[in-house]
């Protein structure tokens, strides 16, 4: 769903850059102004999805399997933010 909302904003970025006064030079600002908010309501609706499953909304046997999800997922965390610097 992510991927068709960034397809929206590329094909609408010359008309949204125009009524915002921008020239071609701005435009990637845009974007990141739609992909920083985007990836973080993704993030926190992942990480709402992983507290839900860990507190109770699951059989009683999974516990490891979401405890071992946790540390990955900060893993792939950090790995993501040191690919962006």
């Amino acid at each position: 769903m992510l991927s068709v909302d960034f397809s929206i904003l590329n094909v609408a970025l010359p008309e949204v850059g125009a009524g915002v006064g921008m020239g071609l030079t701005g435009l990637p600002w845009i974007t990141s102004a739609y992909a920083l908010p985007a990836a973080g309501f993704t993030m926190a609706v992942t990480l709402l999805s992983v507290v839900l499953v860990w507190f109770g909304l699951r059989p009683r046997g999974e516990r490891r399997a979401a405890a071992a999800a946790v540390p990955a997922w900060k893993e792939a965390e950090k790995e993501v933010a040191a690919a962006s610097d």
